[in-house]
């Protein structure tokens, strides 16, 4: 009898990976790096509002602690008022000793504070960017209420014959990660408080 011949059929080893295999470890790898930039991403957008606010912070005390010297040393001067408007300041001011200047504080539509000083009376204005990116400055008054309620704080100041004793200033600016706020009281001792009288009813 003569044998049968077996013919065994032997599959290839296999060498590399398949399609399939290779999208999916793609997949889980771009997946992977999407997560880690994200967080490199916060982290440095972090970092980055953290800087800003460090730099901003320093800088408004530094502008309000000038306009308090300069507050101090203020003067009455008839041809130079002091007024204060809507996101602008302006009064008298002798530092030193020295002869008198026109101060003016103001914060421009594009959310600039910008100082601006003109030696009296008719010398050239210096010019000097504080802030970027104020979103309020204001300027009021301390008044005394006629009728024992304390300190009340106006916009103007009315007196022109008498320093004001009182003067607040409010500044607010818009930093990386939210609003920063700072508020000056300042104490001008050769001033007044103002009165403030209720209209009788």
């Amino acid at each position: 009898m003569k044998g049968r011949r077996r013919i065994s059929s032997m599959k290839p080893s296999r060498l590399g990976f398949t399609l399939l295999e290779l999208l999916i470890a793609s997949s889980l790898f771009l997946t992977a790096a999407s997560g880690l930039f994200g967080a490199a991403r916060a982290g440095l957008q972090a970092w980055a509002q953290a800087q800003e606010n460090l730099h901003t912070h320093p800088r408004m005390i530094q502008c309000l602690e000038q306009m308090a010297a300069q507050l101090r040393g203020g003067l009455l001067l008839s041809e130079a008022p002091w007024k204060s408007e809507e996101k602008r300041f302006t009064f008298v001011a002798s530092e030193d000793g020295l002869a008198p200047l026109s101060v003016t504080y103001e914060q421009t539509p594009q959310g600039t504070l910008v100082e601006t000083q003109r030696l009296l009376p008719e010398g050239e204005p210096q010019v000097k960017q504080w802030l970027t990116h104020v979103t309020d400055f204001k300027v009021s008054y301390g008044y005394l209420s006629d009728k024992g309620e304390g300190i009340r704080w106006e916009p103007s100041w009315e007196d022109q014959g008498v320093l004001p004793g009182l003067v607040q200033v409010r500044l607010a600016v818009q930093g990386a990660g939210g609003s920063l706020f700072l508020t000056k009281v300042v104490l001008i001792t050769r001033g007044a408080l103002g009165v403030h009288e209720h209209s009788p009813r």
